[in-house]
């Protein structure tokens, strides 16, 4: 199971996810473009990850990789306006 903050949702694969993204997270209301960028910052993070774990002998627990993502969705949600309310209500993590 999965939490994205306004929503559970059970954790699907790769594929099931990108199709659930493409048909319900395509509009321009706030949670919508949060999901997205949380899909973004996710996608990225992984990468760095991967590429810490195979040329620098580096990795990270799950927690710290979960708190990266969040406050990598929280820096770039700041400079939203219309995202302020989302981000007072969603600042657990970041402690």
């Amino acid at each position: 199971m999965c939490c994205y903050g306004w929503m559970l949702a059970e954790s699907m694969q790769w594929n099931e996810e990108l199709l659930w993204a493409l048909k319900y997270a395509k509009g321009r209301i706030s949670k919508d473009e949060i999901y997205r960028m949380l899909l973004a910052a996710a996608v990225y993070s992984l990468r760095r990850e991967r590429n810490f774990r195979i040329f620098q002998n580096k990795t990270m627990t799950t927690t710290s990789f979960t708190k990266q993502v969040i406050q990598e969705v929280h820096i770039k949600a700041r400079e939203i306006v219309k995202f302020t309310t989302w981000l007072e209500n969603n600042n657990h993590y970041l402690v």
